[in-house]
């Protein structure tokens, strides 16, 4: 199930994005794949994409498809180009968070605001939108909410499939020997079921005790999976990017804790219920 993160050389910077946050580069390998490319915000900043490798792994084992990830390094080449030598971030590393992009892919944000029922009737996965609410208040996702759903629809055959990335804000931007196991600090407001895609796909679920129960369950695999693998998804992690023992003691406890994990599918449940 765990996949070796590959890495690649990047002979090409395209341009950078502009948004919010890391303000990633799109850029291009030697192998001529197109992927976007994160690097440390500051000298600080190395949890936040620690944190993307690990919830790529991690949404594997809850079979959550998310883009393909890498680790990333620059041509010497490039070391000149005015990306590089205009931004500061390159100095903090020489190796990078990449995520390869998904070609001809649709911001959800922007699919959800066109008019009549027909575009979500090509949405193939719907109901993983639930699954990846879920997920998000086990890691306590703070950057995936109804106005900045950080989803995106991939083609797939004659549809399109949810598929959800960014996740350098998760756990609750803390550390991660600063993760409290004994609460669940994540906002129900905050959850991707209350964007409009996501009250319609919950309306339609007809949540009952029964859809509940298997919602449960699945969790309940999916975490004790994590669990029986946890130190090979650690040790999956790219050299650089490795947690301390400290580290990884305190994330196995937060992310496994029997009592927390109730508070986890116990908050689910309420937001998905309180839909009508």
């Amino acid at each position: 199930m765990i996949q070796p993160i590959p890495h690649k050389n990047v002979s090409s910077i395209i341009k950078q994005y502009d948004t919010d946050g890391h303000s990633p580069y799109l850029v291009l390998t030697d192998e001529l794949e197109q992927y976007v490319l994160k690097t440390f915000k500051n000298t600080h900043d190395r949890p936040s994409l620690v944190k993307e490798f690990l919830c790529a792994s991690l949404l594997n084992f809850w079979n959550i498809n998310t883009p393909p990830v890498s680790t990333l390094s620059l041509s010497p080449e490039l070391l000149d180009s005015p990306f590089v030598v205009n931004n500061n971030r390159f100095s903090h590393s020489s190796v990078y968070f990449g995520s390869e992009l998904m070609i001809n892919s649709i911001d959800l944000q922007l699919f959800i605001t066109a008019k009549g029922k027909v575009p979500i009737r090509k949405i193939l996965n719907p109901s993983i939108l639930l699954d990846i609410a879920l997920f998000d208040i086990w890691i306590e996702n703070d950057d995936r909410k109804p106005l900045n759903n950080n989803l995106l629809l991939c083609p797939n055959n004659k549809g399109l499939l949810i598929t959800p990335i960014d996740h350098a804000l998760t756990f609750a931007s803390l550390q991660f020997n600063q993760l409290n196991p004994e609460f669940v600090s994540f906002s129900d407001n905050d959850s991707i079921v209350f964007s409009s895609l996501g009250l319609t796909v919950t309306r339609q679920m007809k949540i009952n005790a029964k859809w509940l129960a298997h919602a449960k369950e699945k969790f309940y695999i999916c975490t004790s999976l994590i669990e029986e693998s946890f130190q090979q998804i650690c040790d999956n992690l790219p050299i650089e990017f490795r947690l301390k023992d400290e580290e990884k003691d305190n994330l196995h406890g937060f992310l496994i804790n029997k009592e927390r994990n109730r508070n986890v599918f116990d908050l689910f449940s309420y937001i998905v219920s309180s839909i009508k």
